[in-house]
């Protein structure tokens, strides 16, 4: 069986999607599935990381309409969605892939109508929930209001649904880092991580509201060597004895799992830190994390302190302070641990292997 992946990454919009299609990759390789993937090169983007797991990246003609600017109500940026399908097309007239997997917020029912007879099976990977899609598989891994049916109108009858963090897939760093955990009674260490994304200087903001809180308190930031901030943030706190600064790191585990508590976004990266059983500040940086955002809150997961836009460093020193003097983050680690399942991606790889 081939596998072919049609995702995308930037500053821009983040590197989300390339991570988790990465994972699902890597467990598909696992199994004798050769994938590749097809991306456009974009400012920020996560193609070197992709050929560095050992992944082919064929690469998309680029036409964008417009600025490229990202749409925070609906995730999408302005792709020419009828040129990007025939470029598609194109590339599959001339190589022959069984399945295609698309995690691209700007692509829809139109886009994979077009490509649609060209692979035998459309694998949809979607956060959002407002758009129609014409696919026969589809995961959305996230926990949020009515998640087990809000798709039933905007997929076929026909279509196997994976929905819910029972489908989170994580790759096997993950995995082993998970049987290492140990509990806390009290924070010791702050990890401190947006993703991909540049937006508000939120990396820095947070850096400030919490690195004169308690000398003994450890920052971890982690940020890409290629985001714009980097070097001024690097140049800025180096020198401080409890900063530690990671870039370019293959994945997230072992940092995760050398820190207590987190403060970043409310993307992917909720997920992987609950996974390893690490409560965490959460500001949304885009429209599709904050009822997912809030939903984790309402249940005591993560701390939701609102919409970057509405976020302030004060407000994060306030959690961080309320979190330090708390007697429950012991429960708290542990309830996040308990909350993640450890089979989700072995379970989306075995229903696609019916089809081999």
């Amino acid at each position: 069986m081939r596998v072919l992946f049609r995702v995308d990454s930037s500053f821009v919009i983040g590197t989300g999607h390339v991570s988790r299609c990465l994972n699902l990759a890597i467990l598909l390789r696992d199994k004798h599935i050769h994938c590749e993937f097809i991306c456009l090169r974009l400012e920020g983007s996560l193609i070197e990381k992709i050929l560095n797991t050992g992944f082919k990246v064929n690469l998309l003609q680029h036409r964008i309409k417009g600025e490229f600017n990202l749409d925070h109500e609906n995730g999408t940026f302005p792709l020419d969605e009828n040129f990007d399908s025939q470029e598609v097309v194109k590339f599959l007239l001339n190589n022959n892939f069984d399945f295609l997997i698309v995690d691209h917020y700007s692509l829809d029912f139109s886009w994979e109508r077009a490509v649609r007879n060209f692979v035998k099976k459309i694998f949809v990977i979607d956060d959002l929930a407002n758009r129609r899609h014409d696919c026969d598989f589809l995961l959305d891994q996230n926990f949020v209001a009515q998640y087990q049916s809000r798709y039933k109108t905007l997929a076929p009858k026909n279509c196997k649904f994976f929905l819910g963090p029972k489908y989170a897939i994580f790759n096997k760093n993950f995995e082993k880092k998970r049987q290492l955990k140990t509990f806390k009674d009290k924070p010791s260490s702050i990890l401190i991580y947006f993703g991909g994304s540049v937006i508000n200087n939120l990396t820095q903001i947070a850096i400030e509201a919490v690195i004169g809180l308690m000398p003994e308190l450890i920052l971890n930031i982690v940020l890409s060597s290629k985001n714009p901030l980097y070097q001024s943030i690097k140049d800025r706190y180096t020198n401080f004895a409890n900063v530690n600064i990671y870039s370019d790191l293959p994945d997230l585990s072992e940092i995760i799992l050398q820190s207590d508590i987190g403060i970043g976004a409310g993307g992917t990266t909720s997920l992987e830190r609950c996974f390893l059983g690490m409560p965490s500040i959460v500001v949304s940086i885009a429209e599709n994390q904050v009822e997912i955002s809030k939903a984790l809150d309402q249940i005591g997961i993560i701390k939701y302190l609102g919409h970057f836009n509405n976020v302030s460093g004060k407000d994060i020193q306030k959690s961080l302070l309320e979190i330090l003097e708390s007697k429950n983050f012991r429960c708290w680690s542990t309830k996040c641990f308990n909350f993640m399942d450890t089979s989700g991606g072995d379970r989306i790889v075995e229903e696609l292997l019916k089809f081999n």
